[in-house]
């Protein structure tokens, strides 16, 4: 079964049967949309190539492809022909043929276009690693002091179990005790012997 397939007077693109509307001006010329924000853009006197949607913008903006010879078969031509079977099955294989080679070079152009702005963006992207490298941390070494860090938390728990466990025992205790005395009737002796010796000179 065979259906026409319109073109959205405002973006370009395809209007397929029981989808968007039409609208028939008094000098008959009819304007087929795809949608209502196409019909409204029209009444404002929008022009297409504003429209970031539209296929006019696309192909100004070097998005789409926009000179090529297959666009040459889309022209509506009213010219009126005689019936020929032969020629209707041979329009309509290359149709369909059109179609495909429009579609292949379409794809060709869309990947040519990223693949340039893949470099600009890598371009890019290798400027800002280099003027900003004193800002990035390696994530090698963020893991080895992570690593660090968990094993000196380990270690003060270990040590802090430790100083409880030998601060509970009454024994320790007494020793560590003696040992501070130790330490402090040492110092104080230093300390008496520097005065004495400063006195003297």
């Amino acid at each position: 079964k065979k259906m026409r397939i319109e073109i959205c007077y405002m973006c370009g693109s395809k209007v397929y049967p029981g989808h968007g509307m039409m609208y028939a001006r008094n000098d008959s010329k009819i304007f087929h949309y795809c949608s209502a924000k196409c019909r409204k853009s029209a009444n404002k006197r929008v022009n297409p190539r504003r429209l970031k949607h539209s296929k006019h913008y696309r192909r100004a903006n070097g998005k789409e492809l926009a000179a090529d010879t297959t666009f040459e078969f889309e022209k509506l031509r009213n010219r009126p022909g005689r019936y020929n079977r032969d020629v209707y099955n041979q329009t309509i294989y290359a149709m369909k043929r059109i179609s495909d080679i429009q579609k292949a070079r379409q794809d060709d152009y869309y990947d040519e276009r990223i693949q340039k702005t893949s470099k600009m963006r890598l371009n890019r992207a290798r400027h800002i690693l280099k003027e900003d490298a004193h800002m990035i941390i390696n994530p090698v070494a963020v893991k080895k002091m992570a690593t660090q860090l968990g094993k000196n938390i380990q270690e003060n728990e270990n040590n802090r179990e430790f100083l409880e466990r030998m601060t509970n025992d009454p024994e320790i205790r007494a020793a560590l005790k003696e040992r501070r005395d130790d330490t402090k009737a040492t110092l104080e002796a230093k300390r008496k012997g520097v005065e004495k010796k400063i006195i003297k000179e």
